[in-house]
């Protein structure tokens, strides 16, 4: 029975430890064959605000009430927080340049609640107005205002994500653009604290607090794509993408491997490391552009 159990264990042992297995488990030494593909999606982050959350009344208030003096209305045992007042916070203006060119992405919060792309505007190195198409968008808005000191208020979240493509007429290169945005009200949590025998000894609070961010994600829609034999059985892919977004392909550009719902990031004929410690291996990778539309991506041992 005892040599079962032992067995059994072992088997469990080797099952988990085969299932944890990362990237540096595996030579990825060879050549893979890449096709153009365009349905491509965003990968390169372009802006981000992440404020450190806001807790505890003097915070909140001292981090707001400058710039939204009508968003907090202050009582002796409770005050309020109006979310449509904090929007403007997650508003934006950033110039990129895609296909050499100057584009300008503008972020306004000016119509409330935000819907159909209302926040979005994208201008091109002429200063008109590029028509975006709508691919996807999720709002959440939530309530207009939130008692941050009371007990049995829930808070409120209002939240966005936005997926849009535009063309660029001078190259023809097609863009995504991603747009995902929260404010979050989380009021002041009491708890009581009992001991072993369910008597009260006290209380625990949590401060209240407000969290918010914003972040714009952009991709060439077009990109290179091929697969990876690690082993027998498992493979994986393997794309090229526009990295510096020029519209072209090149040693400029990042190779992108996909392991585990993970997506890594490699350079081109650049010397790197998968993997830490004695795991460790380091490659180089190099693209040749073998035909119209075809490409040879190589991967050495260096």
């Amino acid at each position: 029975m005892r040599q079962k159990i032992c067995l059994g264990l072992i088997i469990l042992f080797l099952l988990g430890t085969a299932g944890c297995a990362d990237l540096s488990s595996y030579d990825l030494s060879g050549q893979v064959k890449l096709t153009l593909k365009d349905d491509g999606l965003p990968y390169l982050e372009v802006y981000a605000y992440k404020p450190r959350p806001k807790k505890g009344t003097d915070s909140i208030l001292e981090s707001i009430s400058e710039e939204f003096s009508s968003a907090v209305k202050r009582a002796f045992t409770s005050y309020y927080v109006y979310p449509f007042e904090l929007y403007p916070k997650l508003s934006f203006t950033k110039e990129i340049l895609l296909s050499e060119e100057p584009y300008t992405l503008q972020v306004d919060f000016a119509e409330l609640p935000p819907e159909n792309f209302s926040y979005l505007k994208v201008y091109d190195s002429q200063g008109e107005e590029v028509r975006i198409n709508a691919l996807e968008e999720k709002i959440r808005v939530g309530r207009d205002r939130v008692n941050m000191r009371s007990r049995t208020d829930d808070g409120t979240k209002h939240s966005g994500y936005g997926l849009a493509s535009f063309l660029d007429p001078y190259s023809n290169n097609e863009y995504i653009l991603e747009i995902d945005y929260l404010i979050e009200c989380i009021p002041v949590v009491v708890r009581t604290v009992k001991d072993d025998r369910g008597v009260a000894t006290g209380l625990e609070v949590e401060d209240e607090r407000i969290d918010m961010f914003i972040t714009a994600k952009i991709g060439n829609r077009t990109y290179l794509y091929g697969e990876q034999k690690l082993d027998r059985k498992k493979t994986v892919p393997i794309s090229v993408v526009d990295w510096n977004l020029d519209g072209r392909f090149s040693d400029e550009d990042m190779v992108r491997i996909e392991y585990k719902k993970k997506a890594m990031f490699f350079p081109i004929n650049k010397k790197f490391k998968v993997g830490k410690g004695k795991k460790a291996t380091r490659y180089i990778i190099e693209l040749e552009e073998t035909g119209d539309d075809q490409y040879l991506l190589s991967i050495e041992e260096a």
